[in-house]
């Protein structure tokens, strides 16, 4: 029972908790943080963008790497797993499509 709970968990994206993963304890961000299973899903109905797949797999950079690395490289890797995390849970407005105004060859 507790392996399928775990398979399930492996395979839904959770952007919060790989964020406090790499903020409070790198070694566990290489779970948390796991893209295996997922896809990116070009309209957003089931599987992840692919601004919040980028920020999981450098959640997992930074889980696997960083506590190797001095204080000074881990923090810069944190910064940018922060730039991508936030395209991830409050990505941009784009702009509406402009409506052109065109002329008919009855008018």
């Amino acid at each position: 029972m507790f392996l399928i709970f775990m398979a399930a968990a492996a395979v839904t994206a959770d952007p919060s908790a790989c964020s406090a993963a790499v903020h409070n304890d790198l070694s566990s961000a290489v779970v948390a943080c796991s893209t295996k299973g997922l896809m990116v899903d070009p309209l957003g109905k089931g599987g992840v963008t692919d601004a919040c797949l980028t920020a999981l797999k450098t959640g997992e950079y930074v889980g696997q790497y960083g506590p190797k690395l001095p204080e000074i490289g881990r923090n810069g890797l944190i910064r940018d797993f922060d730039k991508k995390i936030q395209l991830c849970i409050a990505p941009p407005k784009q702009p509406a499509t402009p409506e052109l105004k065109t002329t008919n060859l009855w008018d």
